[in-house]
């Protein structure tokens, strides 16, 4: 797989995905809350790269940001059937150990 990646954490950053045609066939492209320092433009800029990388793979972006939530279902709205939102509840259950 060749797959590049930059999201630097700070303000003012880019952000680039590049891909090949072998990420084709991967299991999944999984983020955790990459987005949380870039300003409205650039969030919803790298939300729609990754509505266009879910053509090839399943993406997955995890965050407890409400603005970003709010900028996912902005993009949702333009990729119908490829983006969706979810809000977990604040209760999660699972095995008791």
């Amino acid at each position: 797989m060749t797959v590049a990646l930059e999201l630097e954490d700070k303000p003012g950053s880019g952000t680039r995905v590049g891909t090949s045609e072998k990420f084709q066939g991967q299991e999944a492209f999984i983020v955790d809350d990459v987005l949380i320092c870039f300003d409205d433009e650039r969030t919803e800029a790298a939300l729609e790269v990754f509505a266009e990388l879910s053509s090839k793979t399943q993406v997955v972006y995890f965050t407890h940001h409400e603005r970003i939530l709010d900028l996912a279902q902005k993009v949702a709205v333009t990729h119908p059937g490829r983006v969706f939102c979810q809000r977990l509840g604040s209760q999660l259950s699972g095995p008791k150990r």
